[in-house]
């Protein structure tokens, strides 16, 4: 997985072009980074092959949201009408796996139209795994039903990188996707500064329930899935 945080142009064609020798013998599945780096690291390398390396899918443009501490907008400051129940949020625990593996999954497929067993099945269930041994997978229940679930891709005391936030379709409409984020928030907001996401470029549902909650866009990412089986060029 490649991970770019680098403004300067000619850094981003080089890094590209040494990623582009190693390439068959270290291939790359996952490209995540701010739009512009991304495009431009994507050029050269198209560039350097005569054409990208064959791609299973790209996410052009990801708004990038962030809530710090003391920006959540609490239930006491909302409308009558912009209340909603809030529900316990826990860790899930390691007898939930089977669970958390088939919402991870569906969110997978739904978000990305990738299902994760056909693309790199292995590391998909070792790093549920580890978010779970770690209590990073948190979820809300209604009795022993997951209505709610969350990971924590990342999290330092400045920052929590979140994904995977989702509601299983027969749970959606009643309000879990909204009491299950501000719970999660509220949450984590006590032992770290800020709260980082990434939304589809489509999902204007999601991006609204976020800025209700007082998420506000600070940048634009880009997503590429490669298919390193392949390792042609497209």
């Amino acid at each position: 997985m490649v991970l770019i945080a680098c403004d300067d142009a000619a850094g981003l064609r080089a890094f590209a072009e040494r990623v582009g020798t190693y390439w068959y013998e270290v291939p790359v599945a996952q490209l995540m980074s701010p739009r512009l780096m991304a495009e431009t690291f994507l050029a050269t390398l198209a560039d350097y092959f005569g054409g990208l390396p064959t791609l299973q899918h790209l996410r052009h443009r990801m708004p990038a949201m962030r809530l710090r501490r003391g920006e959540l907008i609490e239930a006491r400051d909302r409308s009558t009408r912009g209340t909603f129940e809030v529900p316990a949020i826990r860790s899930a625990v390691v007898s939930e796996e089977q669970k958390i593996f088939e919402i991870a999954r569906e969110v997978t497929i739904e978000d990305l139209k990738l299902d994760p067993l056909d693309f790199e099945p292995e590391n998909f269930v070792l790093a549920l795994q580890h978010r779970i041994r770690h209590g990073h997978e948190l979820i809300c229940t209604e009795e022993d039903t997951i209505v709610f679930r969350a990971a924590l891709s990342a999290a330092t005391p400045e920052a929590v990188l979140l994904e995977g936030v989702f509601v299983p379709p027969e749970h959606r409409g009643k309000g879990h996707g909204k009491g299950g984020m501000y719970a999660l928030c509220k949450q984590l907001l006590q032992h770290h500064e800020s709260l980082v996401l990434l939304v589809g470029e489509d999902n204007d549902r999601a991006r609204m329930l976020y800025e209700g909650l007082g998420f506000q866009t600070f940048d634009e990412y880009q997503v590429a899935f490669f298919n390193h089986e392949a390792h042609g060029r497209g």
